[in-house]
């Protein structure tokens, strides 16, 4: 997080976490919020707070939003990697191409547990991309889950063999 105060962040403290999608949006739109250097800490900062992000502003939205914001390290501005990475996703197969992965298989297979845990018995995969680093929107480790936001569109996802480390 930066030394100057981003006025976002600092009115977010005074509303439930999970209207954070909403509230950027009205920020963004109403130019309120279009410095680079407080949507670089906004955005992921939005993400990271709702629980399901997708409800509120959908896969569009937010990569229109994280494109704004420029490619973000834990909320400050930064280069992105210089070559393709490879990344991991646990989700039911509707779901596989969203932009929350991960680049620990690990963590994705500990998502695994939690969503059955959570959501029921259904089927679910993890899967494997490797992204070039045009696609890398957010690199986000407050959580310990090493994620990534990726524009995944178009990328071809595929299924780790179980045990397949």
């Amino acid at each position: 997080m930066s030394d100057v105060r981003n006025p976002f962040i600092e009115a977010s403290l005074r509303i439930g976490s999970h209207e954070l999608p909403t509230m950027l949006f009205d920020w963004v739109f109403s130019g309120r919020l279009r410095e680079k250097q407080h949507l670089a800490e906004a955005v992921p900062y939005a993400w990271s707070s709702a629980h399901l992000p997708f409800a509120a502003l959908g896969y569009r939205k937010w990569v229109e939003f994280f494109e704004m914001a420029g490619y973000t390290e834990d909320g400050l501005s930064a280069k992105r990697p210089s070559e393709p990475i490879t990344l991991y996703r646990a989700a039911e197969p509707r779901y596989v191409h969203r932009l929350a992965w991960t680049a620990s298989l690990n963590v994705a297979e500990r998502f695994l547990e939690i969503n059955e845990a959570r959501y029921g018995a259904k089927p679910r995969n993890v899967y494997t991309i490797t992204v070039a680093p045009d696609r890398l929107l957010a690199h986000i480790t407050d959580r310990n889950e090493d994620e990534y936001i990726v524009d995944s569109r178009g990328l071809r996802a595929r299924r780790v063999a179980e045990g397949g480390h």
